[in-house]
């Protein structure tokens, strides 16, 4: 993405992994931060921005619901990123939550359920567009 302006969500961790791989290289990102993925989308569209840096689920379901985009998975040099992962706050102290909510983690990876989840989610975001 050297040399490109790329389009991030305002708060988001791509902004930083973006930043930490092309330091890694000597170069400097030019970002555009915006509130709201279907901003980044529209600015995509419109030439506004070269790329959108997002995580690997939302990516997937803008791709595949937005004609004209590609998803391309983000290889991001080691030591910046070494998976992409996913995040559930609970309060502390909650181990019997914590035990089921990554009992189900891993079920739901067994069975593709996520995958099935982001193609839904491509179709939804298609309809409402």
């Amino acid at each position: 993405m050297a040399g490109l302006k790329v389009g991030v969500q305002t708060a988001a961790r791509q902004k930083d992994l973006v930043k930490k791989s092309l330091a890694k290289l000597g170069k400097k990102a030019q970002y555009s931060q915006m509130q709201a993925t279907n901003d980044l989308v529209l600015a995509l569209k419109t030439n506004k921005i070269d790329a959108i840096a997002l995580s690997g689920g939302v990516g997937q379901a803008y791709a595949n619901s937005v004609s004209g985009l590609k998803y391309v998975y983000a290889d991001y040099p080691k030591g910046v990123q070494d998976e992409e992962g996913m995040s559930v706050v609970i309060p502390k102290n909650q181990k019997t939550l914590k035990t089921k909510i990554n009992s189900t983690i891993k079920k739901l990876n067994k069975t593709k359920t996520f995958a099935s989840w982001i193609k839904k989610a491509g179709t939804q975001v298609k309809r409402a567009q």
